[in-house]
């Protein structure tokens, strides 16, 4: 009996001591994350990816600051209002990393109700400087979110030191996101300057704030500004800066900014300047900017000449179409010689009859000699300046076995229907063309090509081609709904929906007993379509990224390597690899390439409109497009993603928290630079 009490006395004390807190011991202060080992962030990112977020919101309250820290930044990729006020008790979390995420969160998701919340989270008594990443966050986060009168109380704050990089960082994100919600002030305007021109200030700050100048509308500058920008536009050795502070001094279209901008161009060495120069020279006087813009289309880089020459294009006189024949003739590249004769077909006269056949017989002799699928594709667009020809595109392109050449048809075709001057090159067929092209618009949205059923569909429902007279009946847009297949073809099937609503609201705006009734705006009343999770992540391809983890990228122009984020967006970079490993993108074009902006391919159609039976989610972090090289998921909308990426060229601050971030370029930048439309993906290879 003596040893069963014993036994008994031995078991309680090992309960007791179980039971008791361990005397010393701290809390889990530090985030560390380790997709590899622990099935918890699985479980959470799982949650994130399925849009569950009453699971999520379990963890805000989790011992574990990892599993803080991710679920709610999970949020800046849900985007759910539904979870500001348990966020809100996360700006007040132990651990820096985890505020910081709250604030992100909050500001992604964009709700208004959040801006006093975030205010009211701001650290004001951070003396020794131990919250600066959390209020910077805040920061940032009311631009997202906040009233005018918010903008001009952060704008005018002058305490942070120049050494304070991380909330001059903060501020200065806070007047642009702002901006790029079109709200500004001349308070903002004034400390965007006075970060671009005083001295010291950290180059990352100068940075956005010369993004502010690129991007906002409706900028306010004095003369005395004006100059000051010039001189730091003239003087800068950051072509990142140069290229923003450019456009912004363009938008001011002022005399002494135009002197800038040439001077600024003079033996400028980088391709992307350049571009922008020309973009910016595009606000002034033609004549002022003419012979500089004929300069450029000898440039040796086709980024350059072919932004020269879509100049012409948008801004060119009918007086100059020998002019730009004559410089298309001299092209030896097709990409910019194409958009010339565009500028020519478009500034000719309509009664100009002997040189248009000159110029479009040029033009489908060109389409008749080459092979390059995205010259056929341009080349129709320039043969389309002249309504005429419609029926040359139809032949040329809208049978093609490509994509690519129907949908440029068709978008070809729109534009005849758009031309100004309709009338007076088809005279008496004008009805007849207009009625035959809205019949093959018809056409292509019963035949369910997603490219084709976007094009279509919002041509249809433009007011001034009037085609809710013509189609009174549109059951047969509800029959092409259900044709088209989900996901995949989830961009068309959104447009589509939205031509449907217009097409109803015109009906019921006809219908005489409703004539007194005051019509909302169709684009309040769709409901647009959302992807639901079909397609969860592959976590053994996850285990499988680490830190030495590349992507080699074949091209026809040569290589270049990528690097991925496998914390920050797991499901994205086990998706890119899987299909770099199927051998999916072996063959893939280019399909899309904006000179100074991105580079695009990964399109199983090669026209843009292209994609697989799934979609990913979007996986929206904290990184930011702040420098060159960095490569994104392409999308219709948030969580439509799947197959296409693009890489930039340079920084692109306003793609941050909307396009998922999943690698950067380690080498080979000169390469992606180099790419120009229908350049190949010959193979990607995944090495460990």
């Amino acid at each position: 009996m003596a040893k069963y009490y014993y036994l008994l006395f031995i078991i309680s004390c090992i309960i007791l001591t179980q039971c008791m807190p361990v005397v010393g011991e701290k809390p889990i202060s530090e985030v560390i994350i380790n997709l590899n080992e622990d099935k918890t962030l699985h479980r959470l990112l799982d949650y994130q990816d399925r849009h569950e977020i009453d699971s999520l919101i379990l963890y805000f309250s989790d011992k574990n600051p990892t599993y803080r820290y991710i679920a709610a930044q999970a949020f800046s990729s849900i985007k759910s209002p539904k979870a500001i006020d348990e966020l809100k008790n996360l700006l007040t979390d132990d651990v820096s990393m985890v505020r910081t995420a709250a604030a992100y969160a909050l500001g992604q998701i964009g709700d208004k109700k959040a801006e006093s919340i975030l205010i009211n989270a701001f650290d004001k008594n951070d003396t020794l400087s131990l919250n600066q990443a959390f209020n910077a966050a805040v920061l940032e986060a009311v631009g997202k979110c906040g009233t005018k009168n918010t903008l001009s109380s952060i704008a005018t704050v002058s305490s942070y030191r120049r050494a304070d990089t991380t909330l001059l960082k903060g501020q200065a994100l806070s007047v642009y996101r702002f901006a790029l919600r079109d709200i500004i002030s001349s308070e903002g305007t004034n400390s965007m300057v006075n970060l671009l021109l005083k001295t010291g200030y950290p180059e990352e700050v100068q940075l956005i704030a010369a993004n502010y100048f690129g991007r906002a509308k409706n900028v306010a500058l004095d003369t005395v500004q004006i100059s000051k920008l010039g001189q730091k536009f003239v003087s800068t050795n950051s072509p990142d800066i140069k290229m923003a502070l450019g456009l912004g001094l363009g938008k001011t279209k002022s005399p002494n900014a135009l002197e800038y901008l040439i001077q600024g161009l003079r033996g400028e060495p980088d391709y992307r300047v350049k571009c922008n120069i020309i973009r910016a020279l595009s606000e002034f006087e033609y004549v002022r900017v003419k012979p500089i813009m004929l300069g450029m289309l000898n440039d040796n880089n086709k980024h350059v000449s072919n932004s020269a020459a879509n100049y012409f294009v948008k801004y060119g006189l009918r007086n100059d179409v020998q002019l730009y024949r004559k410089k298309a003739l001299e092209q030896s590249h097709w990409w910019p010689r194409a958009t010339l004769y565009r500028a020519a077909n478009k500034h000719l006269s309509v009664y100009s009859v002997n040189t248009r056949a000159l110029i479009n017989n040029e033009i489908k002799r060109r389409l008749a000699e080459t092979n390059n699928i995205a010259e056929k594709a341009e080349l129709l667009k320039s043969l389309a300046e002249d309504p005429n020809s419609y029926q040359n595109i139809i032949n040329i392109g809208l049978n093609a076995d490509q994509p690519l050449l129907r949908v440029a048809a068709l978008e070809s075709l729109v534009e005849i229907l758009g031309n100004p001057e309709l009338a007076l090159f088809l005279r008496s067929r004008t009805y007849r063309v207009q009625d035959e092209i809205g019949e093959l618009l018809k056409t292509a949205i019963d035949n369910a090509d997603g490219g084709m059923v976007a094009v279509a569909a919002g041509a249809l429902r433009n007011p001034k081609f009037k085609y809710a007279k013509q189609f009174k009946e549109f059951e047969w847009m509800e029959a092409a709904l259900d044709k088209l297949q989900l996901p995949r073809d989830i961009e068309a099937f959104n447009e589509l929906e939205k031509t449907l609503a217009y097409f109803e609201s015109e009906k019921k705006k006809s219908d005489p007993k409703n004539k007194d009734e005051e019509e909302p705006a169709v684009e309040k009343e769709v409901q647009l379509t959302k992807t639901s999770f079909n397609n969860p992540i592959d976590w053994r391809r996850v285990k499988n990224i680490t830190e030495r983890t590349e992507a080699k990228v074949q091209t026809n122009r040569g290589i270049f390597n990528m690097r991925f984020y496998k914390n920050e967006a797991p499901g994205t970079a086990a998706n890119f690899i899987k299909l770099a490993k199927d051998g999916f993108f072996d063959g893939k074009p280019f399909h899309r390439v904006v000179s100074n902006f991105v580079i695009q391919g990964g399109c199983p159609r090669g026209d843009g409109y292209g994609s697989l039976d799934y979609t990913i989610r979007s996986e929206l972090s904290q990184l930011s497009y702040n420098k060159e090289g960095f490569v994104g998921m392409a999308s219709a909308g948030n969580h439509t993603e799947c197959t296409q990426w693009f890489v930039t060229h340079s920084p692109t601050l306003h793609l941050d928290g909307n396009y998922t971030i999943f690698a950067h370029i380690t080498s080979g930048m000169d390469i992606v630079h180099k790419i120009e439309p229908g350049d190949i993906i010959e193979k990607i290879l995944i090495i460990n």
